[in-house]
């Protein structure tokens, strides 16, 4: 758990030396968001909106100077929203929570029955493409902007 705090605190230094405003979130606030919005947000992104509720001006202006943009939790929408009920990834518990480049692509947590989840890539309403199952290693990467958060693979190939 330390780890995933130095790494919020990482990444609201990032986003102040890029002028992002950032407000924090109360977390029985978000506790209230995630139960309306059904999001089954894990623990890890309940701590990082409590520090930092996305980008406060996303969608309206607020990109990073790589061209992302992360959703308050307020934002925050499934799959399903996103996509629609009949694509491939409508039926999971995808919830898509960043995007890049104005929706050129995002990305998502998906979660399962036993409480853990994975962060992936969303390039296409039929593809989510694993990168990490810890909020800190992809919120390291990010900062590093890796290449691993800009390979989707080959798009013809359905999940």
């Amino acid at each position: 758990m330390e780890d995933l705090s130095l790494t919020i605190e990482k990444v609201i230094s990032y986003w102040q030396a890029q002028n992002i405003k950032i407000m924090p979130r109360p977390m029985e606030e978000i506790q209230d968001i995630n139960k309306a919005k059904a999001l089954h947000l894990p623990d890890d992104f309940a701590r990082f909106y409590n520090r930092a509720n996305g980008m406060e001006d996303y969608p309206q202006k607020d990109y990073d100077d790589e061209g992302f943009g992360f959703c308050r939790v307020e934002d925050i929408v499934s799959a399903r929203e996103e996509f629609g009920d009949d694509t491939p990834l409508g039926k999971r518990k995808i919830f898509v929570f960043l995007d890049y480049m104005v929706r050129c692509w995002c990305y998502g947590y998906e979660v399962f029955d036993d409480g853990s989840y994975t962060i992936g890539i969303i390039p296409s309403n039929y593809k989510f493409k694993v990168i990490t199952n810890s909020l800190a290693k992809f919120l390291d990467l990010y900062m590093a902007d890796s290449e691993l958060l800009y390979d989707y693979g080959n798009l013809d190939e359905q999940e």
